[in-house]
C-alpha cells in the first residue's frame, strides 16, 4: 500500500475543499441567470389558481366583465386575472374574445396588459382605452399554459406599438422600446405597461393603497375545518373522543 501524500504549507485536503463550497454563499445574481425562463416567470397565475386568496371584499370582481374596445366594440368577456404574487397586483386581464373576432377556432383569449385598459366609472364594463379591434388579431394567442417571459415580451411589444401614437420611421426606434426577454423580475415588472396606475378609476376611490387581492379568510376557515372534520372521522380521532 502506497504511502499517504504528504501536505506542505498552504495545501488543502479534499475535506477542507469541499467543506469550503459548501459554506460559501451562493451568488445569487448567478442563481437568477442559471434560472430557466419559465421559472422566472411562476410569479404569475391566474386568481382561481392563486389558493388563499381573492378579490378584496371592499372591490368588484371584474371577471365576467364586458370587454370593450376603444371604438366602443363589444369583443368579450373578462375570464380571469393574472395575479403577480409578489406584488399582489393584476398584471394582465384574460379576455375571452368572440372567437369570429379572432378569426379562431380553438382558442379565443388573449391577455391585455393592465395599463391597456380602464374600468367604466358607472357600468361593469372595461375599455380597452387605446386598442382598436382591428388591432387585436396581431396579439398572441394565450393558451393558459405557463406565462413565459418570452410570451410576455411578445405581448408587451405588441401593446407598445398598438398603443403608440403615429410617429415618423425616425422617431420609432427610440419612442419604442421593447423590453428584453432577459430582463429581471425587478426591472420588468415596473414597467409602464403593466402598471394599475389608471386602470381603476374612480372603482377604488378611497382605499387605493389597498391591495386589490387579499387573503381568503373563509376559505382559510373552511379548509381548516374540513381538516379538523377528517380528522375526528378518523380512528385516531375516535380514540381520542372515547
Amino acid at each position: 500500500m502506497s504511502a499517504p501524500k504528504r501536505l506542505s504549507k498552504g495545501d488543502t485536503t479534499e475535506f477542507e475543499t469541499a467543506w469550503s463550497v459548501q459554506q460559501s454563499p451562493p451568488d445569487a445574481r448567478a442563481m437568477e441567470m442559471a434560472m430557466s425562463e419559465s421559472e422566472k416567470t411562476d410569479r404569475l397565475v391566474s386568481l382561481h389558481e392563486f389558493k388563499g386568496f381573492r378579490v378584496s371584499k371592499s372591490d368588484a370582481d371584474i371577471r365576467g366583465w364586458d370587454v370593450v374596445t376603444a371604438d366602443r366594440k363589444k369583443i368579450g368577456k373578462v375570464h380571469e386575472l393574472i395575479v403577480d404574487t409578489v406584488e399582489m397586483k393584476v398584471r394582465y386581464l384574460d379576455v375571452d374574445v368572440d372567437s369570429k373576432i379572432l378569426d379562431t377556432k380553438t382558442n379565443s383569449h388573449i391577455l391585455i396588459p393592465i395599463a391597456g385598459a380602464q374600468l367604466d366609472d358607472d357600468d361593469n364594463r372595461v375599455y380597452l382605452s387605446e386598442i382598436s379591434m382591428s388591432e387585436l388579431a396581431a396579439l398572441p394567442p394565450f393558451d393558459h399554459r405557463r406565462i413565459t417571459r418570452e410570451f410576455e415580451t411578445n405581448v408587451a411589444s405588441w401593446f407598445r406599438k398598438a398603443s403608440s401614437p403615429a410617429m415618423s420611421p425616425a422617431a420609432a426606434p427610440d419612442a419604442i422600446t421593447t423590453p428584453s426577454a432577459t430582463d429581471d423580475d425587478a426591472s420588468f415588472y415596473q414597467q409602464e405597461h403593466l402598471s394599475d396606475r389608471s386602470f381603476w378609476g374612480k372603482r377604488r376611490a378611497g382605499h387605493e393603497e389597498l391591495s386589490y387581492v387579499a387573503p381568503d379568510d373563509e376559505a382559510a376557515e373552511r379548509e381548516r375545518n374540513d381538516v379538523d372534520a377528517v380528522k375526528e372521522e378518523s380512528p385516531s380521532g375516535q380514540n381520542r373522543q372515547s
